[in-house]
């Protein structure tokens, strides 16, 4: 039987074990943090064994539900937001991470000041193409509607309904040109 190495368990609640630190620095000793940013790195310090188990995922004793084993899964999104889910006994992630001493707001990356952002430009959100096509089925219903009033001689309630949402369509056709 071949012994397997096992990568040792990171976090220890912040405290380490001897075995952890011996003739290491703390920061040494956590091979796996070190590609987590500073928003996972808050949250995987505090918790109980840690193993990483693929980039930007890590597993680790959940301090809820009080498990022995690795349950609490812990991934890291592209833009540094922290996920958590506890496989054992599905606790809310509020309760994880208010028993580490952290709070909702400490799983997403710090906002930029609104000041500090661009302001978001907007696309054309149809071509002129699809502006004209929707104009053109408007007053397509325009005709047909003044059509009938030419046979009948008056217009329907219905009718002048349909006659105001037509123009209210090809008002709001005319704004996309615009924006």
């Amino acid at each position: 039987m071949t012994a397997e190495k096992k990568e040792p368990a990171v976090g220890s609640g912040g405290r380490g074990t001897a075995d952890d630190l011996a003739g290491r620095g703390q920061d040494s000793r956590r091979p796996l943090i070190a590609q987590a940013s500073s928003t996972a790195t808050a949250l995987l310090d505090r918790l109980d064994g840690v193993q990483a188990c693929g980039n930007g995922r890590w597993r680790a004793r959940c301090p809820v539900c009080g498990s022995h084993r690795a349950v609490l899964a812990i991934t890291e999104k592209d833009d540094h937001t922290v996920l958590l889910f506890c496989f054992r006994s599905g606790c809310s992630v509020a309760d994880i991470v208010g028993a580490v001493g952290l709070d909702l707001s400490d799983l997403f990356p710090p906002r930029e000041s609104v000041h500090a952002s661009k302001p978001v430009k907007r696309g054309r959100r149809f071509t002129a193409l699809q502006v004209i096509g929707a104009i053109n089925l408007e007053l397509l219903e325009v005709l047909v509607i003044v059509g009938s009033i030419l046979r009948r001689g008056s217009v329907t309630p219905a009718e002048h309904e349909r006659l105001c949402l037509a123009i209210s369509r090809v008002a709001v056709a005319e704004g996309a040109c615009h924006d």
